[in-house]
């Protein structure tokens, strides 16, 4: 099993971090490949960048970073990911759910310089370690 970098460091950061607001950054995109598909909460994309090839980072911004966790957990689960990682604290949470094809680590919290938002890390999976 793989844990997304984000996801290891966003539990301290989320502590740490709540109350924090900011206002939205630019919009960027990877020039080289589009990310994969794969089930996420609705909402305003910020940002999708490849930050090391094959690794994709998608932020969305959300009202509620608690709510959106639990509905970006359960989005992932009602569409076959296997829930690897399951992280909630009061302030959001860190999670990770994986098919044999694709991981998608994914943090919801309060952001300096970005507000409230579920950053979702996306990369190819070689299969679900038990």
């Amino acid at each position: 099993m793989r844990i997304a970098p984000a996801a290891l460091a966003s539990g301290a950061i989320a502590l740490a971090l709540a109350g924090c607001s900011g206002t939205p950054g630019p919009v960027t995109s990877s020039a080289s490949e589009v990310a994969p598909s794969f089930p996420r909460i609705a909402g305003r994309v910020l940002s999708t960048t490849e930050s090391v090839p094959g690794d994709w980072v998608v932020t969305v911004r959300v009202a509620d970073p608690p709510t959106a966790y639990r509905e970006a957990r359960s989005l992932l689960v009602e569409h076959g990911y296997e829930l690897t990682l399951d992280e909630p604290v009061v302030d959001g949470g860190n999670g990770q759910a994986c098919t044999t094809r694709l991981c998608v680590g994914f943090s919801a919290l309060t952001r300096p310089q970005i507000g409230r938002t579920v950053q979702y890390e996306v990369f190819h999976s070689t299969g679900v370690v038990g």
